[in-house]
């Protein structure tokens, strides 16, 4: 079947989430080089399968480059129903019979192509199910079993992080709430797009019977008994307003200002001493005498005892107030730092740091820059997807002649290297590339995908680089 023009219009499709978008891609690759005629698209139950129907039936609707007649099916439905909804798509009467519809569809013109997909065929009877499969066209079903009876069983693929951003978008959710919602919706659309409600809501409608509980009871007197015995404790080991305050009045003892740096010494002496004799003769609070530890066991310069030499006190006196009240010049540091050794010097000075190597120093193999900066409007031709960096330095390799530009996408988990040629401002010139292209990559099935679409899969790429970043951290 010819679906270079079908493989087209999936590219320029906005409305597919990406995971869609790449089944039906591989679907149209069966497609292009396997004459299937009975072929099953396989999903549970809110994987999108109704919504791939839809979007196949619309593809094969629009194609330009065959011919065909496409009729869809919804299961479950009527047996008087089924050939009379497939006359009346197919062939715009309703009056045909079983009988009447399959020779008919034996006798169309074999340049048109006849298609059915069927949603659902599991809810079909047996007799409905079998009839489908005897008539002259080529079937798709989505269905959430694989059919022996089926050519080809294509399975879709789990919901991706790309995919839910896509789709909650209108939300403007941060990252971790957007993996939060992914990881509860179970690969389900419908979970995805309605959250279920809170545990309170569906509580809140079963009605309530209350119960009397023995052992509930019991557990709540207890702890009630133990809180009462906490607050008591607490209430009678708390001081009183009248114990407190003495012991916020004798225990701040005020600063010194900047001029006491020059008082005397036998001033500073006698401070020192007043306020220590103060906070040791407290005799309406025992408890200060823990305080008293604490406040000795400190390297304050006013808490030392001083020495005897009337001369060596004034130097301490001056000493201390150099060091802790006024602030010291840039010539005093300097006197009083040791010079370093050469050897260390040199080695502090010459030895540069090893520099560590960031991950965003590697170079990049993708050009998402220059196809972010190119109108969405144009076209590329889409060569190769690989899966690796090792695959992709291997094409380089094979053609080192063809221009081309990469960028990376995210499918079913997994990082993929995309290689698009350069951009075109018409479908034309996209075509004419096509054409000159090697054998061996003109027979692999290129085809033309608009540069906007490129740009969403680059940003969703980027979008799940970020959210896994802010995981990470």
């Amino acid at each position: 079947m010819k679906v270079r023009g079908l493989q087209q219009q999936l590219a320029n499709s906005g409305y597919l989430l990406p995971s869609q978008r790449d089944v039906l891609s591989r679907l149209l690759f069966q497609l292009a080089f396997n004459d299937f005629s009975r072929l099953a698209i396989i999903g549970a139950s809110g994987s999108g399968k109704s919504t791939l129907a839809l979007a196949l039936a619309e593809l094969f609707s629009e194609a330009e480059e065959i011919s065909v007649n496409v009729a869809m099916l919804q299961a479950p439905i009527a047996e008087a129903l089924l050939a009379s909804q497939l006359g009346k798509q197919w062939f715009a009467t309703s009056d045909l019979t079983e009988q009447n519809l399959l020779q008919r569809l034996q006798n169309v013109d074999a340049d048109t192509r006849y298609i059915l997909i069927t949603d659902n065929p599991e809810l079909l009877s047996t007799e409905q199910y079998a009839w489908i499969l005897s008539l002259p066209v080529t079937l798709f079903v989505f269905t959430t079993q694989a059919d022996s009876q089926m050519q080809l069983n294509l399975t879709i693929p789990g919901l991706t992080l790309a995919d839910c951003e896509q789709l909650l978008q209108a939300e403007q959710l941060d990252p971790l709430a957007l993996a939060e919602r992914f990881a509860n919706c179970q690969n389900n659309l419908h979970k995805l797009i309605s959250p279920a409600p809170a545990r309170t809501a569906r509580a809140a409608r079963k009605p309530v019977v209350s119960r009397p509980k023995a052992p509930l009871i019991a557990a709540s007197v207890g702890a009630a008994l133990i809180v009462l015995f906490i607050l008591t404790s607490w209430l009678n080991s708390t001081p009183s307003a009248d114990q407190a305050k003495p012991v916020a009045e004798m225990a701040i003892v005020p600063i010194p200002q900047e001029q006491s740096a020059t008082a005397s010494p036998e001033t500073i002496g006698a401070t020192s001493q007043s306020a220590l004799i103060d906070l040791s003769n407290d005799a309406r609070m025992p408890e200060l005498a823990e305080a008293e530890a604490e406040v000795e066991a400190e390297p304050e310069p006013a808490i030392v005892a001083m020495p005897s030499n009337a001369e060596n006190i004034k130097a301490a006196v001056i000493d201390e107030a150099k060091t802790v009240v006024a602030e010291p010049t840039v010539a005093t540091t300097l006197n009083n730092v040791q010079p370093l050794p050469a050897k260390l010097l040199q080695e502090s000075v010459l030895t540069p740091e090893p520099e560590v190597k960031r991950e965003q120093d590697t170079p990049k193999v993708h050009q998402h820059g220059a196809l972010l900066a190119t109108p969405a409007q144009h076209f590329v031709v889409q060569i190769a997807v690989l899966s690796s960096e090792n695959a992709l330095s291997r094409f380089k390799r094979n053609y080192p002649k063809l221009s081309i530009q990469v960028y990376q996408r995210s499918w079913q988990g997994r990082g993929q290297w995309v290689i698009v040629s350069q951009s075109f401002a018409s479908n034309i010139a996209a075509k004419q590339y096509v054409q000159q292209l090697p054998s061996a990559l003109s027979s692999a099935g290129p085809f033309i995908k608009s540069v906007g679409a490129v740009q969403q899969e680059i940003k969703a790429w980027q979008r799940l680089q970020l959210a896994q970043s802010s995981q990470d951290n």
